[in-house]
Formats: C-alpha cells, sequence, structure tokens
C-alpha cells in the first residue's frame, strides 16, 4: 500500500531533470513549476539517485511515494554514497524511522556497493544490514579481506549480530561446504578470530 496520497514533490534543482523524462508537458511541468509526481517517476523510470540530485527531500520521498515498510518501490538501483546518506538521515527521522525497516539487499544494493562505499555500521544497521545476511550474500567469500577493508572493531562486529562460536559452528558442521571454503570463510570475523579451525 501507498501512503501519503503520492502528493507531488517540490524539485530544488530543476537543472537536474533527468534525460528519461522525455514527455515535453513533463519537463515543462519539472522545469516550470519544480514538482515531480509519482507517475512521472515512474513512468520515467526515475530513480532515487535522480530525485536527491534533484534536490527532493528524501524524508518527503519516503513519507509521499514510500511503500511501507520496505520501500522496494523506490528505485535505488545506481545509487551514490552521498545518496544511500541523505536517505539514512532521512531514517532518522523519529517518524520515518518508525514507518520503514529498509533493507539494502530488498532495495537492489549490493556486496560491491558496500564495499566501494564504506559506509559506517550506524548506516548499515539504519538499512538492516547483519552479519545474518551479510553471510546469506556471501560476504565471507572476502575472508580476512573484509576485515581490511572495513576495519570495523570487535565491537562493531557485535553491533552487527556477529557471535564468533555461532559464526565458526554453523561453518564448521556445514556439510555442503568444502574443507578449504570452511578454512576461507573461517578467516571472516573481527582479526582476533580469523583463524583456521
Amino acid at each position: 500500500m501507498i501512503i501519503g496520497g503520492r502528493n507531488p514533490i517540490f524539485i530544488k534543482n530543476t537543472s537536474k531533470v533527468p534525460e528519461s523524462v522525455t514527455s515535453d508537458d513533463d519537463r515543462r511541468m519539472m522545469k516550470l513549476y519544480s514538482i515531480i509526481t509519482y507517475e512521472v517517476m515512474n513512468q520515467c523510470s526515475i530513480t532515487m539517485e535522480n530525485l536527491f540530485e534533484m534536490g527532493c527531500d528524501m524524508k518527503i520521498v519516503l513519507h509521499s511515494w514510500g511503500q511501507r515498510p520496505c520501500a522496494t518501490n523506490l528505485k535505488f538501483e545506481n545509487s551514490s554514497k552521498k545518496t544511500i546518506l541523505a536517505t539514512y538521515h532521512a531514517l532518522q527521522n523519529e517518524l520515518i524511522g518508525s514507518l520503514f525497516k529498509v533493507n539494502w539487499f530488498d532495495i537492489g544494493m549490493n556486496i560491491g556497493h558496500l564495499i566501494s562505499m564504506q559506509l559506517p555500521v550506524p548506516v548499515l544497521k539504519a538499512f538492516n544490514i547483519n552479519c545474518q545476511n551479510l553471510v546469506k550474500h556471501n560476504a565471507n567469500e572476502h575472508a580476512e579481506t573484509w576485515q581490511t577493508l572495513f576495519n570495523w572493531t570487535v565491537s562493531e562486529w557485535e553491533q552487527l549480530g556477529y557471535k564468533t562460536h555461532v559464526y565458526r559452528q554453523s561453518i564448521i558442521v556445514d556439510q555442503t561446504i568444502s574443507q578449504g571454503k570452511k578454512d576461507l570463510y573461517l578467516k571472516w570475523g573481527p582479526k582476533s578470530q580469523q583463524i583456521i579451525a
């Protein structure tokens, strides 16, 4: 269910109206009246990156157009770090935060985006990233390189739900994983835990 009545949203930077808006009427509306509608966003495949570049308020975008609770109807593909951070700040709003539970992987973002953006742990948590879904998306394929890339403290690993014994045991007892892969996966985690079983 879409909430907020799909009201038009104000555009602060009309010079950033994307080329995907090909209709003269739609371009005129966006440039002359500095607004964008939900219908135009969908018809023209306008992304959150486009909306951010146009200066749309991410709190209003989420509240007016986001599908509760996951906002998977909004297009996050090709989002920059700045757009993700703007969305994170919107989610810090008490009302917006209470309405949405946005999941990084459900909105089309992946491990590659995480690595390239190097986001702080509070941002990851706001996008419901935890060690369980990192493993589900093969973050542990990166073994000890993951820690080198992110340099998380033991406390940060724990904030993301990493439990040394639980993780190690899940790898050790899994009969579907080869010994070589187990050795690799067991190097994933806080530096102090990167030892071969």
